[in-house]
């Protein structure tokens, strides 16, 4: 287990709740017209995603954690990427985008993509230097 695990997981269910939430302010918003099913798609399939991906790294241990960390951050990569556009299109006139929840997705998915690169970096400093992880030495391999 890694001393990063819970806020991993605290990151990671606050950017699928965000994400879902987004998710579910464009199905509420008729000015889009056929594209708020895409949107609102994208943004459920993104939500559980990370959600999936988030529970899996809190119940695995060394290498498959590492992976699924990894990928975390690459979920979390696009959720700021997605984030960051709408929050640009809502700046060239695009109403009716829900600005809170995209600057909210923005920084909690931001704040994860770092903690889950900074937990893989540890895993991997620690690996070269022939030491393991210190909550993993305290659990029988």
């Amino acid at each position: 287990m890694s001393v990063g695990r819970p806020l991993a997981s605290v990151l990671g269910w606050v950017s699928a709740a965000t994400c879902a939430l987004i998710g579910i302010a464009y199905v509420g918003e008729p000015s889009f017209g056929r594209a708020v099913a895409f949107v609102s798609t994208l943004a459920w399939l993104g939500a559980a995603a990370l959600a999936a991906v988030t529970m899996w790294q809190t119940l695995t241990a060394s290498g498959a954690r590492t992976v699924l960390l990894i990928l975390l951050s690459v979920l979390a990569a696009g959720f700021v990427a997605a984030n960051v556009l709408a929050l640009m299109a809502s700046s060239e006139g695009v109403s009716q985008v829900p600005e809170t929840l995209h600057v909210l997705g923005a920084i909690s998915g931001s704040a994860l993509y770092l903690e889950a690169l900074a937990d893989v970096s540890v895993t991997f400093l620690s690996a070269r230097n022939g030491t393991r992880d210190p909550m993993e030495r305290a659990m029988p391999v």
